[in-house]
């Protein structure tokens, strides 16, 4: 099957944050048709059609009233961790929550304490810091160093940086968001060595893990089971299928003491009934076999894409371009240029 990304969707008058031209004129003082948002990373591309119709399908019901997980739809996100990724997740280890963002603010607040350290590696997703500040924890950086146009960790000062300040939790982004990096299993390794070595908990938010680009194998910490009682996982198609409106997504753990932790954060906090819209959605994303079909295409699209924007931009002096490997982000780097 066909699928044609090349029309353009006006978006304008969506009420939505990347290109509603009043939120835009508000927030960033700027007005026009021209304008090209890069404010936000969800793709430009229409939601697959078998998404489209399930939710359609859901609102012809006319009644939007509370709903409740079903238990076909863990069952829908294991056989696609089984089918997609080669990992075997138990439908009892899944928890549907109200989106990435909220979950890291829950999980923060019942894993670590006021003041306690939490790590992630920068430059990164900016949510990750806000999450650690807003909640009073302490923010700890290991800084990724840019060798021949990718990300390396410095794993020393990685170590060095945990064994000075012992946090209780480091966030790590896989693949990598900005920067477009699926890290190797052999980087994991090392990750998760140094983090049981000096008992910290590793949250690994994996929501740009369905966009490793062809011929890239995604590695989710999922696959490496020795971590399974330090682990806990954030996922969700919203990312590939352009889904982040419906503000849901999902965790994994395998630690019985850490899920029984998160369960009492949610009912503390009265986040129970999921997006009535969630269900249909996420059932047909992971059920549908022309959904990834879809996907397969876009990412040809999208490293079509990249190819083009790189070919362009490396004529200019002092622009490097990251090498992409997941994703659909363009990560420069323009530190030559002495521009600010």
């Amino acid at each position: 099957m066909k699928y044609n990304f090349d029309i353009i969707i006006d978006r304008s008058q969506n009420l939505e944050r990347k290109w509603d031209h009043t939120y835009i004129a508000k927030n960033y003082h700027l007005t026009g048709d021209n304008i090209i948002n890069s404010s936000i990373a969800d793709l430009d591309f229409t939601t697959p059609l078998p998404i489209i119709d399930a939710i359609l399908e859901r609102a012809k019901k006319g009644v939007y009233s509370y709903s409740y997980v079903s238990d076909d739809l863990y069952q829908a996100i294991s056989n696609w961790y089984y089918h997609q990724h080669q990992v075997n997740v138990p439908v009892d280890k899944i928890k549907l929550v109200h989106g990435t963002v909220n979950a890291l603010h829950q999980l923060i607040q019942c894993l670590t304490d006021v003041n306690d350290y939490v790590l992630v590696q920068t430059p990164v997703y900016g949510p990750f810091g806000q999450a650690i500040i807003n909640n009073k924890r302490r923010l700890l950086a290991n800084q990724l160093q840019w060798v021949d146009d990718t990300y390396q960790i410095d794993f020393a000062m990685f170590e060095t940086t945990i064994k000075k300040y012992q946090p209780k939790l480091f966030i790590l982004c896989n693949p990598h968001n900005p920067g477009g990096r699926v890290w190797t299993r052999n980087e994991l390794q090392k990750i998760i060595a140094i983090c049981q070595q000096y008992h910290v908990l590793i949250i690994s938010d994996e929501v740009h893990g369905d966009l490793a680009l062809p011929n890239v194998k995604f590695n989710s910490l999922l696959s490496f089971t020795i971590l399974d009682n330090y682990l806990i996982v954030c996922n969700s198609p919203n990312k590939a299928f352009n889904l982040g409106g419906l503000k849901s997504s999902y965790l994994i753990t395998h630690n019985e003491m850490l899920r029984a932790k998160i369960d009492e954060q949610y009912q503390r906090a009265s986040i129970t009934s999921p997006n009535v819209f969630t269900i249909p959605a996420y059932l047909a994303a992971y059920n549908n076999s022309e959904v990834i079909m879809w996907k397969t295409a876009m990412l040809t699209y999208v490293v079509k894409n990249y190819q083009y924007v790189k070919e362009k931009l490396t004529v200019i002096p002092g622009l490097k371009i990251m090498k992409l490997e997941a994703s659909y982000l363009v990560w420069i780097n323009y530190a030559e240029t002495n521009l600010t």
